[in-house]
C-alpha cells in the first residue's frame, strides 16, 4: 500500500477509535468526580507523574532504535529488522523490570512529593497498582512499535481503543456500583495485559519471521549508532519529563494535592486534543521517515512547510475553542468550585498551541535521527523550566509553575528546534521559517480577538452562552483561516492535497 493510502487509513481509523476512548473516558471521569472525592483526582495526576519520572529509565532508547528500522523496512531487510526487534524487546522487558523495582523502593517516601498525604485508605496500594499497570506496559512495547513502523498504526489503534473502551465501561459500572477504586484499578491492570498479549500474538502474524528463532546479530557499527543516539536522547528524555511532568508534582508540593485535582481537569481536555493530534503525527511520521529516505531536500522542505501549516491551523483553532469555552465548560460539567483563574486558563492554552507549533519540527529531527546534534538543548530547556518554576511559584503559586514551561519553551526550544533541523536536513536559512511562524500567529490571534468581541456580548443563561460562544467558533474559525490563509502558497498547496484526498 503506498504511503499515502497508509496515512490516510491510518489518521481515519485512528480518530475514529479514538473518539470512543475519549468519550467513555470522559464519562468515566464524570463518575469519579461524582463519586469520589477531589483528593482522589489529586493523587491520580500524582502518581502518574511519579512514574512518568521513572519513564527515564527508558533513555531514548526506542526512539533510536525505531528510526534504525525505516531504512530495513523501506527495502524490505527482514533479517535486519528482526535484529532490531530482538533487541528493541530485549531492552524493553529489562526497563520494565527496572521501573517496577525502582518504583517500589519509592512507596515510603509518598508523602515526600506533597505538602500532605491526603488521608485515603490504602493510598501505598494504589500507588502499586499504578506502577505494575506502568511498569508491565514495556513488556509489550515492542509489538506496537514494528507494527507502527510499516504504517499501519490504525491495527494498534483498534486494539488499544477498543481494549480501553471496554475496560472503562466496566469499570464505570464497578464504580457506581462499589466505590471501590482499588477494584477499578485491577481491572485496569488486567486490560493492559490483555491487550499487550493480544498485541504481541497481531504483531507476530502480521511479520511471522519475527517468532524465528535464528536472528543476526547487529554489526559494530548499527550498534554504535544506536549508543550514539541514546546519548544524546538521554538528554532528551530528561528534559521531556522535567517539563512535561514536573507541573502536577510541583503543584502537589508547593501549592497543594487538591490544586493538582483541579488542573487535572483542564489537562485531561488538552490530553484529548493532543490525543488526536499524536493519532496524525504518529500516522504520518514513518511516511515522513520514508520522504526523508527517498526524496530530495528540495521536497522534503516544501512537504515541511506544508506540515508546519498544518499544525499551525490545528492548534491556533484547537487553542481559539479552548480559551473561548474552557470556563463555561468546566462551569457545566463540574460546577464552578473546581474553576481556575482565567491567567492560570490563559498560560495552560499558550503552552498548548505552543507545543503544538513545535509538531513540525520535532517531526522532522525525531524522522532524520538528528538527536546527536540536539543533546544540549534539552539540558538547557528542563534547567530553565525547573528553576523558572519553583521561583515564580513562590510569588504566583500554580500560575507561576504553568509560566515556567511558557519561558523554557520560548527562550531554548522555540529557535533551537528550527535551527538543527534547517543546519542539517535542509540546508537552508532558518529566516523563512521564523517569518512564516510569527505569520501565522498573528492571524490566529487576530481571529481570537474578533471572536473574543463577539463572544463577550452574549449574556444569557450559562448553557445557551456556552451553545452560542461554540456555533460563532464553529463558522467563524473556518472562515477566518480561510479568508486569512488563502493567499498563502503552503494553504493552496495543503488544500490541494486534501481535495485530492491526500496525505505527507
Amino acid at each position: 500500500m503506498s504511503r499515502t493510502k497508509n496515512s490516510i487509513k491510518n489518521i481515519t481509523i485512528s480518530i475514529l477509535s479514538k473518539s470512543g476512548t475519549h468519550i467513555s473516558s470522559f464519562i468515566y471521569r464524570t463518575i469519579f468526580i461524582y463519586t469520589l472525592s477531589v483528593e482522589y483526582l489529586g493523587i491520580s495526576g500524582l502518581f502518574t507523574n511519579i512514574l512518568s519520572f521513572l519513564s527515564l529509565v527508558e533513555l531514548g532508547i526506542g526512539s533510536a532504535i525505531v528510526y534504525c528500522l525505516y531504512q530495513p523496512i523501506a527495502i524490505g531487510d527482514n533479517e535486519k529488522i528482526k535484529s532490531y526487534v530482538k533487541l528493541y524487546k530485549q531492552i524493553y522487558f529489562m526497563i520494565g523490570v527496572i521501573i517496577l523495582v525502582i518504583g517500589s523502593l519509592l512507596t515510603p517516601y509518598l508523602s515526600f512529593f506533597v505538602t500532605e498525604l491526603p488521608n485515603i485508605e490504602g493510598i501505598q496500594r494504589i500507588y502499586l497498582l499504578y506502577l505494575l499497570n506502568f511498569g508491565i506496559s514495556y513488556f509489550f512495547l515492542y509489538a506496537t512499535t514494528i507494527i507502527n513502523a510499516h504504517q499501519k498504526s490504525y491495527i494498534t489503534a483498534l486494539i488499544k481503543d477498543g481494549a480501553l473502551i471496554t475496560v472503562t465501561i466496566i469499570q464505570c459500572i464497578v464504580l457506581l456500583l462499589t466505590k471501590d477504586y482499588q477494584l477499578v484499578l485491577v481491572l485496569q491492570l488486567l486490560s493492559t495485559i490483555f491487550m499487550g498479549i493480544l498485541m504481541t500474538r497481531v504483531a507476530n502474524h502480521m511479520y511471522p519471521y519475527l517468532k524465528e528463532k535464528e536472528v543476526q546479530p547487529l554489526e559494530l557499527k548499527e550498534k554504535q549508532n544506536i549508543k550514539k543516539n541514546v546519548l544524546a536522547l538521554i538528554h532528551h528524555q530528561i528534559a521531556s519529563v522535567i517539563v512535561f511532568c514536573t507541573d502536577n508534582l510541583l503543584i502537589s508540593k508547593l501549592v497543594g494535592i487538591i490544586a493538582v485535582g483541579l488542573y487535572s481537569n483542564y489537562i485531561m481536555i488538552t490530553s484529548v486534543l493532543s490525543g488526536f493530534i499524536a493519532i496524525i503525527t504518529t500516522s504520518i511520521t514513518a511516511s515522513i521517515g520514508n520522504l526523508g529516505v527517498d526524496s530530495k531536500v528540495e521536497h522534503q522542505l516544501c512537504t515541511f512547510y506544508e506540515v508546519f501549516l498544518f499544525y499551525a491551523l490545528l492548534g491556533g483553532s484547537m487553542s481559539i475553542c479552548l480559551y473561548v469555552l474552557f470556563q463555561d465548560f468546566i462551569v457545566l460539567w463540574i460546577g464552578q468550585s473546581y474553576l481556575l483563574s482565567t491567567v492560570a486558563v490563559g498560560i495552560i492554552v499558550l503552552n498548548f498551541y505552543l507545543t503544538l507549533m513545535r509538531k513540525a519540527c520535532l517531526l522532522v529531527h525525531d524522522t532524520n535521527g538528528l538527536f546527536w546534534y540536539s543533546r544540549y538543548k534539552p539540558v538547557v530547556e528542563s534547567i530553565v523550566n525547573l528553576v523558572m518554576s519553583i521561583v515564580l511559584a513562590k510569588y504566583y503559586g500554580i500560575v507561576g509553575i504553568l509560566i515556567g514551561t511558557t519561558i523554557s519553551t520560548v527562550t531554548v526550544c522555540f529557535w533551537v528546534e528550527p535551527y538543527i533541523i534547517y543546519k542539517y536536513v535542509f540546508k537552508v536559512s532558518v529566516i523563512t521559517y521564523f517569518k512564516k511562524y510569527f505569520l501565522h500567529t498573528i492571524k490566529m490571534v487576530g481571529l481570537l480577538m474578533i471572536i473574543l468581541f463577539i463572544t463577550n456580548m452574549f449574556d444569557t443563561a450559562l448553557f445557551f452562552t456556552f451553545i452560542m460562544k461554540m456555533i460563532t467558533c464553529t463558522i467563524l474559525i473556518p472562515i477566518g483561516v480561510f479568508v486569512l490563509f488563502n493567499r498563502d502558497e503552503d494553504f493552496k498547496r495543503l488544500k490541494k492535497r486534501f481535495i485530492k484526498n491526500k496525505m505527507f
